[in-house]
């Protein structure tokens, strides 16, 4: 999705970004259910926990509208919000 609205230049910065990231969620998604479940006794919270994150995610994605052209085109585009 970052070289729908980023140049050339900053697309694979970007995409490293978003990777280190996620790599970073690989870590802490797990920490969360751990900790919650030692909290709690069991696991359901923090699972509910992450699948709320999920929507969250998918809701930020969904509404979000690219106006421009793409990484290859000669300047960056803007991204509107929706809502």
């Amino acid at each position: 999705m970052p070289t729908l609205f980023l140049t050339r230049l900053t697309a694979a910065v970007s995409i490293a970004v978003i990777n280190s990231v996620g790599n970073l969620g690989g870590f802490a998604g797990p920490f969360a259910i751990g900790y919650i479940k030692g909290a709690g006794k069991s696991a359901t919270p923090g699972l509910l926990f992450l699948a709320g994150l999920l929507v969250l995610a998918f809701f930020m994605t969904f509404f979000i509208q690219v106006v421009g052209k793409g990484a290859f085109g000669t300047q960056p585009v803007t991204v509107k919000q929706t809502g």
